[in-house]
């Protein structure tokens, strides 16, 4: 494809929040596992739905923010993305994305391409490869 694992990853990312149609054309039982692993990442594609709001926090040169939130789920999505070439930290203030957090309030969330659990608390923040991505889902109470 000449595109990187990482940039592919964003690319599912940005389409699913987005709300974008997803299509894929091709032998679909050749795919490999990589590219198998990206379509059907559930809690990726969960993202995808009119009732999911997407809106941009953040947009520079090296880093964009966007976030979602699905009303009838109660899920937010917090997605960080590193548009520069070079590794770099990607983050956003909490407050940004919730206004009415209490700042002293710790946020249980999902990283969900690597399935990792985190706890956020003030400052969303990730060390992204040139042109890679982390989206978190949480429950938003």
């Amino acid at each position: 494809t000449g595109f990187t694992f990482d940039e592919q990853r964003t690319m599912i990312t940005l389409w699913c929040i987005f709300g974008s149609p997803l299509m894929i054309g091709g032998e679909l039982t050749k795919l490999d596992d990589k590219t198998l692993e990206l379509l059907t990442n559930d809690e990726v594609i969960k993202m995808l739905t009119p009732a999911c709001k997407p809106r941009q926090v953040i947009r520079n040169d090296n880093e964009a923010v966007w976030t979602a939130f699905n009303p009838d789920t109660g899920l937010r999505y917090i997605a960080l993305f590193n548009l520069s070439d070079e590794t770099n930290i990607v983050s956003v203030d909490l407050d940004k994305i919730m206004p009415d957090l209490i700042s002293e309030k710790k946020i249980e969330a999902k990283e969900l391409w690597s399935r990792k659990q985190k706890v956020l608390s003030g400052i969303v923040e990730e060390e992204l490869a040139g042109h890679a991505c982390a989206v978190y889902v949480t429950e938003e109470n």
